[in-house]
C-alpha cells in the first residue's frame, strides 16, 4: 500500500484464491476517502487505522459506497462486489 491508495482485503470462503487474485488489492486514496463517513460509522474506527490494519473487502467498500449499513451483507455478493469496485463507475 503507498500513502496514495487504500488496501482492499481479498479473502471469501465462497470464491477461489485464483478468481481473487483478480480483484483489486488497492483502490485510490480518494475514492475510500470519499466514503469516509460511513465506512467510519460502520467500523467505528479511522480510515487511516483500517489502512494499517490490511483495508476493507470488497462488500464492505461497496456497503459504504451505497451508504449502507454494515449489517448488510445480504445486499451484495463478494464476486459482485469486486467487480464493481474494479469497474470505472465507482
Amino acid at each position: 500500500m503507498s500513502p496514495e491508495t487504500f488496501p482492499v482485503l481479498r479473502r471469501s470462503a465462497a470464491v477461489s484464491t485464483v478468481e481473487m487474485r483478480s480483484w483489486p488489492s488497492s483502490i485510490p486514496w480518494e475514492l475510500a476517502d470519499k466514503w469516509r463517513a460511513r465506512i467510519e460509522r460502520n467500523h467505528n474506527t479511522t480510515l487511516e487505522d483500517l489502512a494499517k490494519r490490511g483495508g476493507l473487502t470488497p462488500v464492505e467498500l461497496w456497503l459504504a459506497a451505497h451508504d449502507l449499513e454494515i449489517g448488510r451483507f445480504a445486499d451484495v455478493t463478494e464476486r459482485a462486489a469486486a467487480a464493481w469496485l474494479a469497474g470505472p463507475h465507482r
